[in-house]
């Protein structure tokens, strides 16, 4: 009886401990949960309204020199009382300094007709609500202005097409990110086109064809050493070796996949190899049984047996080079880039560096647009890896 009342005591006790190591895990996991959608919903909050523009109804009268001064006529007529220069300087910056692109493409015959232009950072954040009338930056003239373009119903809120289909600019209200996404898509073609074949390929010689001795374990240990080197490492040598010996040009997306493939590629080979130790031998004998050869059996049944781990690698391996920054800031790519990128050699930056370039910006108005770039990168991460997890599932489903 003694016995078992204390082993009963001890089960208890044993009972409780799982009980409060669950009770431990599901807080953690609750917690990081809620963590996650705090920070999502921080970010959303700060960031939507990159997606909205603020427009201005100018009426053009009459052709002038030039499509600005034609903008700045038409908002004068709005406030003809306004006669001193430095007024007019004021007036003349609730519109944006590019709103003249507004009109190259429209020809008109008739005068007067209306048109729509984009307003200036400062007069956008105030009409959205971003500052009020203690912390804007825009003059008590100018927020005359704006009261009484608001009252002639001349001030509308839109989407703003231009934040998704332009590139960077000096002005906030016209700074796009798809020349950063573009940038961003030729980096990962890249350097998945470059890690990927060439760190399966390594990991399968590695584990099926390499003798093992000391040579081969001395690899092995480097490779999982390189998956642990800090990543601007990398960047210095893609300085040195790809731009400074080899000539090649500064911010290309070649030369960052070139340099992102070397960062992911130990991250590939670990993650290769760890997927084929896992396997069974089972596999390798029945096949070899069958009379396949050695190349058979690894290429045949091997390999894609081992595919599913392979690509959970290839995702960790992904979602690491998408968020790097400082391997790109060392060969160039953090330099302003107004042009959208069309091909791998032209002058390109990726979105953690233009997320990094908008935060470190003085302008107010580019803050919102660097929460809502980091909105669309979580998008595009997120979107890279159920495209991966679903290939991953064919594979599963094959087996």
């Amino acid at each position: 009886m003694i016995k078992s009342a204390k082993a009963q005591k001890h089960f208890q006790k044993r009972l409780a401990s799982e009980k409060r190591f669950k009770a431990a895990c599901s807080m953690a996991a609750n917690l990081g949960l809620i963590l996650l959608i705090a920070l999502v919903g921080y970010l959303f909050y700060k960031g939507y309204s990159a997606f909205l523009q603020t427009e201005i109804r100018l009426t053009i009268k009459e052709k002038h020199a030039s499509s600005q001064e034609d903008l700045y006529q038409a908002l004068g007529d709005q406030f003809p009382m306004v006669t001193y220069p430095e007024s007019k300087r004021l007036m003349r910056k609730i519109i944006s300094f590019g709103a003249h692109y507004r009109l190259k493409d429209k020809t008109h015959k008739q005068f007067p007709y209306d048109i729509w232009v984009p307003a200036s950072s400062n007069f956008d954040l105030f009409h959205k609500g971003k500052t009020t009338v203690k912390t804007t930056q825009l003059d008590r003239l100018q927020i005359f202005f704006y009261r009484t373009l608001h009252s002639e119903h001349r001030i509308r809120t839109c989407f703003n097409w231009t934040f998704l289909t332009t590139g960077d600019s000096r002005e906030p209200e016209l700074a796009g990110v798809l020349g950063a996404l573009m940038g961003s898509l030729f980096l990962l073609i890249v350097t998945v086109a470059i890690a990927f074949p060439l760190g399966v390929l390594t990991a399968l010689y590695l584990e099926e064809f390499a003798p093992k001795n000391f040579w081969t374990h001395l690899i092995e240990v480097n490779v999982k050493n390189l998956a642990a080197v800090p990543s601007i490492l990398f960047g210095l040598l893609g300085l040195a070796i790809f731009v400074q010996y080899f000539g090649a040009p500064r911010s290309a997306s070649f030369v960052g996949g070139l340099i992102l493939s070397l960062l992911i590629l130990p991250i590939t080979i670990v993650a290769t190899q760890a997927s084929i130790k896992t396997l069974p031998h089972s596999i390798r004998e029945a096949a070899l049984a069958l009379g396949a050869s050695h190349n058979q059996m690894v290429f045949h049944h091997v390999l894609p047996a081992a595919m599913p781990g392979i690509i959970t690698g290839m995702i960790l391996g992904i979602s690491r080079a998408i968020g790097e920054t400082a391997p790109l800031l060392m060969i160039g790519m953090v330099a302003f880039i107004a042009d959208v990128p069309k091909s791998f050699s032209d002058p390109a930056t990726a979105l953690p560096v233009q997320i990094y370039i908008w935060a470190t910006s003085p302008e107010a108005g580019y803050v919102e647009k660097a929460s809502a770039a980091i909105l669309i990168l979580v998008l595009l991460l997120v979107s890279i890896n159920l495209f991966t997890l679903l290939f991953r599932g064919r594979f599963e489903k094959g087996r």
